[in-house]
């Protein structure tokens, strides 16, 4: 695997030492550039951000030097976005493979592979990650899911995917609620008496929701509300279903919305959805948009917005930790309530903190409710 800032295990290649300890071969995890100590007949490099390509670069020149006769695979996200960048530029050296392992999709990922001490085992070693569909059927512009998983695929079950004994299991859905088993899998994974908190990498698709829906979550063992508003045309659905998750009697501390900036938008229309949001009562989390070709992080500007516009939102949500909110559960609750609402420009809203706000944010504990998932 290629070092990155990753909270998770790897998926993809705990799925796939599955598959070959399936089959009888030995299986060496390593984490960028290092020895294996041995000869390996094949060698996978997963890619994640297209903006890391200079990393995956590396690791398949350090490996293709290191083992001239192994089969050398690479995939992931970059590889499968950009497929053309590695077949261009090493040739035969390296296979592409784009999208998902089908022969390991449906196996239990080997979390023994990586060691006890590794970050992310230590973190979340006790998680089980799942998928219960792939693809998504809404194809939204911004979105290369489309890309990655063109067909949408669902799953009745997932109960076989779960590790008997962790407590916690992450959905990394693309679109959980468009799985029409969606109640049947949380249901079973809920039911299990192992499993102690149920989340999701996603946000929930607001326009899916309804009454009863909202009721299940309640009596799940879900405990942050993922939505998402990346475009304007959601606000109706979105507003009824925070509605409906305020009159379930769940506390709205437990919803987080993540929204879109950087495609489309406008500073204006970004920061009057934050507005919105922070006078609904619950939490924000900006996600800035990122363009599929293989560029340094960060350096893609649509044509609404300017560096400094872009920079200026960095710096404030570097400051409250990514996310925003109107009540007491994150860093200065009523502090940004004020910042944000009572500004009469986009400017004036997203301006640095000053000394003392600084120390009213440092002064209040952050919350674990809010946390993001991936």
């Amino acid at each position: 695997m290629i070092k990155y800032h990753v909270t998770y295990p790897p998926l993809g290649l705990l799925k796939l030492s599955a598959y070959h300890k399936a089959l009888g071969d030995e299986v060496k995890y390593v984490c960028g550039p290092d020895d294996c100590r041995y000869n390996p007949d094949v060698i996978y490099i997963t890619s994640l951000y297209t903006y890391a390509f200079e990393r995956v670069g590396e690791a398949i020149t350090f490996y293709r030097n290191a083992y001239p006769k192994a089969r050398l695979i690479c995939g992931g996200i970059y590889a499968s976005l950009c497929p053309g960048d590695i077949e261009d530029y090493w040739g035969d050296d390296v296979e592409v493979h784009r999208g998902v392992f089908p022969e390991a999709e449906d196996l239990m990922p080997d979390y023994d592979l990586l060691p006890a001490d590794d970050d992310r085992m230590i973190k979340h070693g006790s998680t089980s990650q799942v998928f219960a569909s792939r693809g998504c059927p809404e194809k939204c512009p911004y979105c290369f899911v489309r890309l990655l998983e063109p067909e949408f695929e669902e799953k009745r079950s997932v109960k076989h995917l779960v590790e008997e004994n962790h407590k916690k299991v992450v959905f990394w859905d693309n679109n959980f609620f468009a799985n029409a088993h969606w109640k049947d899998v949380l249901g079973e994974v809920a039911e299990m008496p192992n499993i102690k908190e149920i989340d999701f990498s996603q946000g929930l698709d607001c326009r899916r929701v309804n009454e009863g829906d909202v009721e299940f979550l309640r009596k799940s063992k879900v405990k942050t509300i993922r939505l998402a508003y990346d475009q304007g045309k959601v606000f109706r659905p979105l507003k009824r279903t925070v509605g409906l998750i305020k009159d379930a009697g769940i506390n709205p501390s437990r919803v987080m919305v993540y929204v879109l900036y950087n495609f489309r938008d406008t500073p204006e229309s970004f920061w009057a959805r934050i507005n919105t949001l922070i006078e609904w009562g619950v939490a924000a989390f900006p996600m800035r948009y990122q363009h599929k070709t293989a560029e340094p992080k960060n350096n893609f500007v649509s044509r609404n917005w300017d560096i400094d516009q872009l920079q200026t939102v960095e710096k404030f949500k570097r400051v409250l930790h990514g996310a925003i909110h109107s009540r007491g559960s994150i860093p200065s609750c009523e502090l940004t309530r004020r910042k944000l609402l009572d500004a009469a420009t986009f400017e004036e809203a997203f301006r640095p903190w000053g000394p003392d706000e600084l120390r009213e944010i440092m002064n209040k504990p952050r919350p674990t409710s809010i946390a993001r998932a991936a």
